[in-house]
């Protein structure tokens, strides 16, 4: 029979085990900040995202540069969140775009845009 020392003892220690176990894996799944925005890579995310908001919102706006943003790789697929800038005529916006890749099979999907003021 455990004795109650024991069992108090248990109590104590098991919830300290299972958060250390919750944060190995926060820090395993958290967000990368981009280093290098201007590599092809980066850069080729913001054109693919200019290239959708033009076909969606029926502008003509032109890619100017990524900012800043991070990435997170969650299994097969890479979630991109960053802040591009665009040209819309002789004007500047800033946009803020999340998007997700599955390089495996070649495919982007842009899920959200929002103007930044």
């Amino acid at each position: 029979m455990i004795s109650k020392s024991l069992w108090l003892f248990l109590l104590t220690i098991l919830p300290f085990f299972a958060s250390i176990d919750l944060v190995q894996v926060s820090a395993k799944n958290s967000w990368c900040p981009i280093t290098k925005p201007r590599s092809h890579e980066i850069v080729e995310y913001g054109k693919f995202a200019v290239k959708e908001m033009n076909e969606l919102g029926g502008t003509h706006m032109a890619f100017g540069s990524v900012l800043q943003g991070a990435t997170l790789k969650d299994g097969e697929k890479v979630y991109i969140r960053f802040e591009l800038s665009v040209k819309e005529g002789y004007d500047r916006s800033r946009y803020m775009v999340d998007m997700y890749e599955v390089p495996i099979i070649q495919f982007k999907k842009v899920t959200n845009i929002r103007k930044l003021p």
